[in-house]
């Protein structure tokens, strides 16, 4: 295949989008080996499936998908977009994760595996990340819990915080740089229900939904705090009603 490309597998977004008329600007997605439209251009990542894996959670996160919201002006996300898209780079996920035993690689792992691997036909995407049982179960609301703790997970690494909460400083960030940062969001928490705010169509149906509760933004924040608990405490995090 083009460039090297070895995998009975594939990575893909919507190129076709709206940030005013979307729930989602950024939809991304592994697909079994097979020929595609030009409206669903394709990603070849040189990398570890593992690593792939986690590069596919951070382009599907609500923190990627707000900065695609703010750089994409037509209705196509074209790859000339994606490469001014501020995406994590690899090293991150080789680090220990702060609020778990695990590399953070591992940990965003079994979770996408979790809510990729739901059909036979994507078993070599499976395998590739050394998973060898069968299909994993279609459960609605176990896949909403787990696409609420990557976005939490996501928005711990593109907002970085102290153990205290507050904002950790950037390299080469000013004080009043800082400053200006924190009359907006007094603290990276703040920022993230923010980010949850501006997703106009998602609240709509959560409120339709659940008697007028924001319920992603609710569940994101609440295990964006758990998370922020378990690095502060040195206690690995468990999901809600787990061990």
């Amino acid at each position: 295949m083009a460039d090297g490309w070895s995998r009975e597998w594939l990575v893909g977004w919507r190129d076709v989008t709206d940030a005013r008329a979307s729930a989602r600007t950024a939809v991304f997605s592994v697909l079994p080996l097979a020929g595609v439209g030009h409206t669903f251009p394709i990603a070849l990542p040189h990398a570890e499936p593992a690593e792939t894996a986690a590069l596919v959670a951070n382009l599907a996160a609500f923190a990627f998908d707000y900065s695609a919201r703010q750089k994409v002006a037509g209705l196509h996300l074209t790859y000339g977009y994606l490469k001014q898209m501020p995406v994590l780079a690899p090293a991150t996920y080789k680090c220990a994760s702060s609020f778990s035993t695990e590399l953070l690689r591992d940990w965003l792992l079994l979770r996408v595996l979790e809510l990729t691997y739901t059909a036979w036909d994507l078993v070599p995407f499976a395998h590739d990340c050394g998973w060898s049982g069968p299909p994993f179960r279609w459960d609605e609301e176990r896949r909403f819990l787990l696409r609420c703790e990557l976005d939490a997970a996501f928005f711990h690494l593109y907002l970085p915080a102290e153990e205290s909460g507050d904002w950790r400083p950037a390299d080469g960030e000013t004080a009043a740089d800082l400053a200006r940062l924190k009359a907006s969001f007094p603290t990276p928490r703040d920022a993230v229900a923010h980010i949850m705010d501006t997703f106009p169509i998602v609240r709509r149906k959560d409120e339709a939904k659940f008697d007028g509760d924001y319920r992603t933004r609710r569940v994101i924040l609440e295990i964006y705090g758990a998370l922020a608990e378990s690095t502060r405490s040195g206690q690995p995090y468990h999901e809600p009603g787990g061990p």
